[in-house]
């Protein structure tokens, strides 16, 4: 009957948009380094860390102090700040 398949396609409907939110959720892959900007990242950091070979947050999360400070432009305590945030935004 009509009311009974309207019920069905709704319940299947929920199911659907349930699904597609656990999927972005789960987001499994490397994370973009662009995710890190904000939370004292600026636009130009991510830039000079793309510039420096750096495309995923685990690269940055992964990276030393030492290797972070040869970027022209990254202070230690800007290096501090990406690895911190890196390793925030990894879901190990």
């Amino acid at each position: 009957s009509k009311p009974q398949l309207s019920r069905v396609m709704a319940v299947a409907a929920s199911h659907a948009e349930q699904e597609v939110v656990a999927e972005e959720e789960c987001d499994a892959g490397p994370i973009p380094i662009a995710r890190l900007e904000g939370s004292g990242i600026t636009a130009g950091d991510i830039k000079k860390l793309l510039e420096a070979g750096y495309y995923t947050v685990e690269a940055v999360a992964y990276a030393t102090k030492k290797m972070l400070i040869g970027i022209k432009g990254i202070s230690e305590a800007k290096a501090d700040k990406l690895v911190e945030t890196a390793c925030n935004s990894c879901q190990w």
